[in-house]
């Protein structure tokens, strides 16, 4: 037991004898297929990862103007489009120019559904004369992969660092982003004129919580009618074996868990 707990906690880490920590965190690798570690793509992410999708002209990367110029207008491109298949969080682009690394695009969408539609739609399409690679990344948290040297201006490692700089997302992007849902999975679609039941206070005082159990009888006598609680109470009474009720804290007759 005490093996496979150290196992748990030290996934996605350099102490992780088994997947590859950069892969985890970059959504690439210097060592390609030759990591000694597995790079293992997640069947579900709100990630999307474009390979080597922005590389301008030596040209245009020598002056700073063209350079932020011509990225501005790529970022549009890309936000533009990534925009047809969902709501998007963020957009982030590295300027790393290792070979693993070099124009790496992430689109972070707000439902995993919405990142696999952008995927399945971009197979086969082309922009700006290479063919599209989009795929589900691993990447969860860009501020795990950025470099915090190049964050701070004293990155020495340069284009090169094994860690992303990421360019510099437009002033007027933030309007088009979408901020994210924390647990988006267990948000259930509600229906129109549902109503929302009163939080039970855990933390309250025994008034609070016996006004909250009150409101919510009130609440399930409305939706369900009056005969609800006698059905439940003649149910409760027709129960022959004993063994299938005990008596829980300050002596009520509860249900066991588990019994209809």
């Amino acid at each position: 037991m005490r093996h496979s707990h150290q196992g748990h906690s030290a996934y996605g880490t350099e102490l992780d004898p088994v997947n590859c920590s950069f892969y985890i965190r970059m959504g690439c690798c210097r060592h390609g297929v030759n990591c000694p570690k597995k790079h293992v793509d997640p069947a579900f992410s709100q990630t999307v990862m474009f390979e080597h999708l922005w590389i301008p002209s030596k040209k245009i990367l020598k002056g700073r103007k063209a350079k932020l110029k011509h990225y501005e207008k790529f970022f549009e491109d890309v936000l533009e489009e990534s925009l047809k298949y969902g709501d998007v969080i963020d957009v982030q682009c590295v300027s790393n120019m290792g070979d693993h690394m070099i124009g790496n695009v992430f689109v972070r969408y707000q439902t995993e559904e919405m990142a696999e539609t952008a995927v399945n739609s971009l197979k086969g399409r082309f922009y700006a004369g290479r063919k599209v690679h989009a795929k589900l990344s691993p990447v969860q948290d860009f501020e795990l992969s950025r470099c915090n040297d190049y964050a701070r201006n004293s990155c020495n490692r340069g284009q090169f660092c094994n860690f992303a700089h990421y360019m510099t997302s437009p002033r007027w992007a933030s309007q088009y982003l979408t901020k994210p849902v924390r647990n988006y999975r267990e948000k259930r679609r509600e229906k129109p004129g549902e109503k929302h039941l009163r939080p039970f206070p855990i933390r309250g005082s025994s008034s609070e919580r016996r006004s909250c159990l009150a409101e919510w009888n009130r609440d399930l006598l409305k939706q369900r009618g009056e005969n609800y609680f006698i059905n439940k109470i003649n149910n409760f009474k027709e129960i022959e074996n004993p063994k299938d009720i005990y008596t829980g804290p300050g002596g009520l007759h509860l249900y066991r868990p588990g019994q209809k």
